[in-house]
């Protein structure tokens, strides 16, 4: 029989927590392991279906660490030499297939939350920067386990990675305090208290305007979006034929496709600068774009079958009208925000009833106009790269043209859509006002 007097274990002693430091390097190193994983996963199940037949198993791995890292926007140059000749081709992959991006940018925004959630805020950097410390030496590793002789990762480009990774880690903890109140912006709001009312209405207006140039900017790339599919749909025969051409099989179609998702946001983007009319180019010399379309050789990638081999302006000159049309819903949600200090301050020193309700819309405009070219310009340059050999070396639209278009059509739309809102919203202000309007009955009348 055991001891009643020996010491016994109290059921209540909880097991001491997990030191904030090992945390964050645990979480970091599992966010990129699942990235990673998933990657080699999906190539090494195109390779055992008969991709890729030239390949062993190490450079299917070593391919998966380059995706990883150009998913996150590091350069890596190749070299590759040409088949049947001493000849050698070299280059520079930097691309960011956007949906891959959006995963790993995930990825690490639960990081942020987690850790957010396991610690308190004084203490969260005791999480956070060996978290950052630990994914930065998981890049740099993987950068040297790659760069062989035909792979070369520059120790610089691991910090494109970190940028991702801090991104998504703001991120994760913005999600769980609900807030941007641990960046500090409860003190920018009592710095905007303490100012004249003039300064509120100046910061009041602008905030009116990122958020009306938004509404533009998701109504443009949804339009995107939609045409997009209607795109893959039209061109369903030559995309299932560039499938059959790779004799991938099913389950290796299935990982391409998972893969090409990766690369379809960057598409619908693609999309919609060619609906500015600006269009955009698969490599040096190609132009894809309404007016006109100049291919050549292209990739065996079956996504991009989707793109029309011909056009011409008189078939396509309705795309560019859906900017201006976007444009006209971000000009009528500016009128109904009802925060255009801007149009109060003309009117009140121009005067005229005409000029300064103009001189005000034109504003209004400009100002949004150069909200979305500006935002655009941003989207269209990480959209864009080089996929690092001969003519491809030059792939996407030309962001500042692009830009520049998008940010016109729209501000012309906007000032159609301010210019049109009161004539939309005065038959619903109407009957509004009709049903909110007390009845009087015959008994409650005025007896004088």
């Amino acid at each position: 029989m055991p001891d009643k007097t020996s010491p016994q274990p109290s059921r209540g002693v909880r097991p001491l927590p997990m030191p904030l430091w090992l945390q964050g390097v645990i979480e970091s190193c599992a966010a990129a392991l699942m990235g990673i994983a998933g990657l080699a996963v999906l190539l090494i199940g195109m390779w055992l279906f008969g991709a890729w037949a030239n390949m062993d198993l190490l450079a299917v791995g070593q391919l998966a660490g380059v995706l990883w890292l150009a998913g996150q926007g590091t350069p890596v140059a190749l070299t590759v030499p040409q088949p049947g000749t001493e000849e050698i081709m070299s280059g520079t992959l930097w691309f960011l297939p956007l949906g891959l991006t959006a995963i790993l940018l995930y990825l690490t925004t639960r990081v942020g939350h987690r850790l957010a959630r396991a610690s308190e805020a004084r203490k969260l950097w005791q999480a956070l920067i060996p978290a950052v410390l630990a994914y930065g030496l998981f890049a740099f590793g993987l950068s040297s386990l790659i760069s062989v002789e035909r792979i070369h990762v520059p120790p610089a480009g691991v910090l494109a990675p970190l940028g991702i990774f801090g991104l998504g880690i703001v991120l994760g903890v913005r999600r769980h305090y609900g807030s941007w109140r641990f960046l500090g912006t409860e003190a920018i709001g009592t710095w905007m208290s303490a100012r004249s009312q003039q300064v509120r209405w100046m910061l009041s207006f602008l905030a009116s305007m990122v958020k009306a140039a938004t509404v533009g900017i998701l109504a443009a790339v949804a339009s995107a979006a939609v045409l997009t599919v209607v795109l893959i749909g039209v061109q369903w025969a030559p995309i299932t034929e560039v499938y059959q051409r790779l004799g991938t099989g099913i389950w290796g179609g299935l990982a391409l496709t998972l893969l090409q998702a990766a690369l379809l946001p960057n598409l619908v983007l693609w999309v919609l600068s060619w609906m500015t009319g600006i269009g955009f180019s698969l490599g040096t010399g190609s132009l894809i774009a309404p007016a006109g379309t100049i291919l050549g050789p292209q990739p065996a990638i079956p996504l991009l079958a989707a793109i029309p081999p011909e056009s011409s302006l008189a078939d396509t000159w309705w795309v560019l009208l859906i900017p201006v049309a976007c444009g006209i819903v971000a000009g009528v949600w500016l009128f109904r925000d009802g925060e255009n200090h801007v149009e109060d301050w003309i009117t009140q020193r121009v005067g005229h009833p005409i000029v300064a309700p103009a001189l005000a819309t034109l504003t209004t405009g400009v100002i949004l106009a150069a909200i979305v070219a500006v935002v655009m310009m941003l989207v269209w340059w990480l959209s864009s790269g080089s996929w690092g050999f001969g003519k491809f070396d030059e792939v996407g639209p030309t962001a500042w043209l692009s830009g520049l278009t998008l940010g016109g059509e729209v501000g012309v739309g906007a000032m159609l859509g301010y210019v049109l809102a009161p004539l939309v919203d005065a038959p619903l202000y109407s009957s509004t006002k009709d049903q909110t309007q007390p009845t009087v009955t015959s008994g409650s009348a005025d007896p004088d």
